[in-house]
C-alpha cells in the first residue's frame, strides 16, 4: 500500500480502530478518511436531499471495530474511483427511486 492511497476507517474512536489509525499514522499513512456511522448517515442524507432530523442512540455501539478498505491492489490495475464518495451516494440513490419499467 503506497501512502498517497487513501484508507476508510470507520470506528476509529474505539479500542481497535484507534489502534490501527496510530500503527497506520506510524507508518507514514497521511491520507486517512475516518468515519463514524453517524458521519455516514449524514453524508447519505446530503446525497438524497434529505432534509429531516436524523437521531443517533449514543447508547448503542457504532458498528463493529474494525472495517478497512483497501483498493491498492485495483489501483495497481490500473483502477481509479471515478466519483466521490457523496457523488455515488447520490448516483446510486436515484437510481434506486428511478421508477422501473419492466
Amino acid at each position: 500500500m503506497t501512502q498517497s492511497n487513501k484508507i476508510y476507517v470507520a470506528g476509529h474512536r474505539g479500542m481497535v480502530g484507534s489502534a490501527i489509525v496510530r500503527v497506520l499514522k506510524n507508518q507514514g499513512q497521511t491520507n486517512l478518511d475516518m468515519r463514524t456511522h453517524a458521519d455516514l448517515a449524514l453524508a447519505i442524507a446530503q446525497a438524497v436531499g434529505y432534509k429531516g432530523t436524523i437521531e443517533f442512540d449514543a447508547t448503542k455501539p457504532d458498528g463493529t471495530p474494525r472495517k478497512w478498505m483497501d483498493s491498492s491492489r485495483l489501483n495497481a490495475l490500473g483502477w481509479q474511483a471515478k466519483v466521490s464518495l457523496i457523488e455515488g451516494l447520490s448516483v446510486a440513490y436515484q437510481d434506486f427511486v428511478m421508477p422501473r419499467t419492466y
